[in-house]
């Protein structure tokens, strides 16, 4: 990190990080409703043997070792994590992403997440088609945010490699997406926890993404 100081999750407001446990339901549930079968929650630091044999869906960003390693594999390119003061609290030195160099603009009474389609490296057309995803926000609400929308929405996920004409088996994307900010006050801390109507940030009308395959 390029500053002495200690950096915090923005919008964590308990040691429980439910925020991200509830991106978590969003999509196990889905996961169980198209396929029948169970997930299996794991820390990272508990997930054994090559990473390759997982369907992996990572929820966090800088806080969050795999993501760092999802970074590496794409020497940046892909996105970047950065760490910075906070834009919506001066007070907060804290984690944030660029995408294709910049950090994607924050709307009005908005902040902005992400979420990745990652093709594991090595992997072929033959094998079994296990990808990768990363649920990430610029705060906690935006991680739960993002979930929300893997989870509900990612026909438009592959409506993008339709409409840029990116092959499924071999391009890794992310995509840049805008929900409401966390509206904790005083007199209702938790007014709202994620957003529901969250979608794909768009800049000029053209939908903030990038599309990259590993380096290695």
């Amino acid at each position: 990190m390029p500053s002495q100081i200690r950096p915090v999750p923005e919008g964590v407001v308990n040691w429980l990080a439910f925020q991200d446990i509830r991106a978590a339901v969003y999509v196990s549930n889905t996961f169980g409703e198209m396929t029948g079968r169970k997930t299996v929650a794991l820390h990272d630091k508990n997930v054994f043997g090559d990473q390759n044999d997982y369907c992996i869906v990572s929820f966090g960003l800088g806080f969050t070792a795999f993501t760092h390693y999802v970074e590496r594999l794409f020497n940046s390119s892909l996105f970047k994590i950065e760490w910075e003061p906070s834009p919506k609290h001066s007070d907060i030195f804290t984690d944030t992403f660029t995408i294709n160099g910049k950090t994607p603009p924050i709307p009005d009474g908005d902040d902005i997440a992400f979420v990745a389609r990652i093709l594991p490296p090595g992997r072929t057309e033959q094998d079994d088609p296990r990808v990768w995803f990363i649920c990430a926000g610029r705060s906690a609400s935006g991680t739960a945010a993002a979930g929300y929308f893997l989870a509900n929405r990612w026909s438009e996920i592959n409506a993008l490699y339709k409409k840029f004409k990116k092959d499924l088996n071999k391009d890794s994307v992310v995509i840049a997406l805008r929900h409401r900010e966390y509206q904790g006050s005083s007199k209702n801390e938790f007014a709202y926890e994620y957003d529901e109507t969250v979608r794909i940030l768009k800049q000029q009308e053209a939908p903030v993404i990038n599309w990259g395959r590993p380096s290695s």
